[in-house]
């Protein structure tokens, strides 16, 4: 709970409203598997019939921009997952076919970059794209 209270602070300080549906997406997002846009929006239409989809997206990347939601991009699909940013960062292995993920809490990069390059890196993205091991025995892809 207190990782949501410092998000509707860091809002607050930015100059945004926390409106009842910025407040629903950030409470979805909050401590869940990442989502994307539509099931940000399709868990949030039942509560918010008059919510659009264009506000769900406008609000996801507003919580982008401020740090507060990391984007994991499926480069093999059309939609984005959403997941509140954690402390430190996290990685994710992608199936390109059922778009399940996995986090890995771990950073197979960071360490090498530091010692081998001197490079301190401030942030990055690492995802592995593949198939799951449910697609693997399904023998789907």
């Amino acid at each position: 709970m207190a990782k949501l209270h410092s998000i509707i602070e860091q809002l607050k300080d930015a100059g945004f409203k926390v409106t009842p549906q910025r407040r629903a997406i950030i409470d979805t997002l909050h401590n869940h598997d990442p989502k994307t846009a539509h099931e940000v929006f399709t868990n949030l239409k039942e509560d918010y019939p008059d919510i659009s989809l264009d506000t769900v997206y406008r609000n996801l990347h507003l919580l982008v921009e401020l740090g507060v939601v990391t984007q994991i991009n499926l480069q093999s699909r059309d939609s984005a997952r959403f997941v509140i940013s954690a402390d430190g960062h996290y990685h994710y292995l992608i199936c390109i076919q059922c778009g399940s993920t996995v986090k890995v809490d771990f950073c197979p990069a960071t360490t090498r970059i530091t010692e081998d390059f001197k490079f301190q890196p401030i942030k990055h993205v690492f995802e592995v794209y593949g198939y799951c091991s449910q697609c693997q025995n399904n023998e789907v892809y």
